[in-house]
């Protein structure tokens, strides 16, 4: 288990991380102390101390989740925003990739495929649609167009559409 170590005790394990190895030479019969330095933080385990944290070291540590929370929100932030921006790009290119049509004549747009649901808006002749879905010409099935650059929906017959080229 880590403790929270005083803040002298905590920087210096942090920034000197050594710790020190005795050796002896045979040769001399000499006894050699040596720290070894580690480029790494090193965390170690410790009692924690019998006075318990000063109010500065509580600050400090605060401080320091405080920072630590905010890179995380911010991490999270830029991560949703690449996603978010990755989803509108597949739905452009597979937009790009509906065919294109234009109408042959005045066409009256409806609500749902068939002369029995009510018109929405007329499209005059000309008018450049994406086909969203297309039923099969041979049994009179009405396709679901878009008009681009607008937020204009609906079905249409596809007797009164030519394919743009």
């Amino acid at each position: 288990m880590i403790h929270r170590l005083s803040l002298l005790t905590a920087f210096s394990l942090l920034y000197t991380a050594g710790f020190s190895q005795t050796t002896r030479n045979t040769n001399n019969g000499v006894i050699i102390n040596s720290t070894v330095v580690v480029s790494e933080p090193v965390y170690v385990p410790v009692a924690p101390s019998s006075t318990g944290t000063s109010a500065f070291e509580r600050k400090v540590i605060r401080k320091m989740e405080d920072e630590q929370r905010a890179r995380d929100i911010e991490y999270r932030r830029t991560f949703e925003t690449i996603e978010k921006e990755a989803e509108e790009k597949r739905r452009e290119d597979a937009y790009r990739l509906l065919p294109t049509y234009y109408t042959t004549q005045v066409v009256n747009m409806r609500t749902d495929g068939g002369i029995e649901y009510p018109i929405m808006r007329q499209l005059p002749k000309g008018t450049v649609v994406k086909v969203v879905e297309g039923g099969s010409f041979l049994n009179g099935g009405w396709w679901l167009i878009h008009v681009p650059g607008t937020e204009a929906a609906g079905y249409v017959h596809p007797k009164f559409l030519k394919p743009r080229l």
